[in-house]
């Protein structure tokens, strides 16, 4: 492996992962891939769409600040530091 100045070339580094287009709302393309995080957590299937009703409130004209809400709501839940039903209250409180 060539080294320049201390750094590996980028097409020289390993990528395993298989990138792969995502599915949003109608034929637009998801920009985070929530819904595997979720299924990660072990979240039903309509507490993330209630999420997302209530972020999308908060965020209607940017859904790259949406999505990114929700997937940040949903990592914090994988983590263990809040439950779905916490945020999804705070939300509501709001």
């Amino acid at each position: 492996m060539k080294v320049t100045n201390g750094r590996v070339p980028f097409d020289l580094i390993s990528d395993d992962r298989k990138p792969r287009p995502t599915r949003g709302i109608g034929k637009a393309p998801r920009l985070f891939d929530y819904l595997t995080a979720a299924r990660r957590a072990g979240i039903p299937q309509e507490k993330p769409d209630q999420l997302c009703a209530l972020v999308r409130t908060e965020f209607p004209s940017d859904e790259m600040m949406a999505e990114l809400h929700i997937l940040r709501a949903i990592l914090s839940v994988e983590r263990g530091d809040a439950t779905l039903d916490e945020i999804l209250r705070q939300q509501v409180a709001r």
